[in-house]
């Protein structure tokens, strides 16, 4: 508990250490936008199981911007059920910034939680699997580049890495903590957002 709560000390400290000039200026607001992976939704098409994604950036100053977003993966096969919900934030700040239309690198930092169930029909599968859940909770560092198109459209690549804090994975039945699968060391995501910016 303890190292968990230095490190989201040290990430938060480390933005406002690297990044003074949050502190310093007055707060703009400049737009919003709304964005979904298009990555997920490859990933829906081709492994056939539901992936969805949406999010929302604020935008400060032309020069930060505030993302809050959400997301679920459904699976399902004979005798097995997945699902995994997540939330997530990130505060972004944009440099090296196109003055004809505002694209600009980012960088940055990210947190997320994430709670995983599975269900298991015993009678179809019968071998070792369990119903379970899963929650953690990650944070880490993101950099990526935002184009905007026509004032408006926009195209999000983003890459992040990260470190899981907590983690618990539990039998659904009988609640206690099983020493079952779960994510270690570095954790690497590559998103692409598309949507619009207001």
């Amino acid at each position: 508990m303890y190292r968990n709560t230095f490190l989201t000390s040290i990430i938060l400290i480390s933005f406002f250490v690297i990044f003074p000039q949050a502190r310093s200026r007055g707060i703009d607001l400049k737009g919003f936008s709304i964005k979904t992976d298009a990555l997920s939704l490859l990933n829906s098409a081709i492994s056939h199981s539901d992936n969805y994604s949406v999010s929302g950036e604020l935008y400060f100053n032309n020069q930060f911007g505030l993302t809050v977003g959400a997301g679920q993966q459904r699976e399902n096969v004979r005798g097995l059920r997945r699902d995994q919900r997540s939330i997530s934030g990130a505060l972004r700040w944009y440099f090296k910034q196109d003055e004809c239309n505002c694209s600009a690198l980012f960088t940055g930092i990210y947190c997320g939680k994430i709670n995983v169930r599975q269900s298991v029909d015993q009678q179809i599968l019968q071998n070792n699997a369990v119903n379970y859940n899963i929650s953690l909770f990650e944070s880490g560092i993101c950099a990526g580049y935002q184009v905007i198109l026509l004032k408006h459209f926009i195209i999000d690549p983003t890459l992040q890495a990260g470190l899981e804090l907590d983690h618990k994975f539990l039998n659904a039945v009988s609640t206690e903590v099983l020493s079952g699968p779960r994510q270690k060391g570095l954790i690497l995501r590559m998103q692409l957002g598309i949507g619009y910016r207001f």
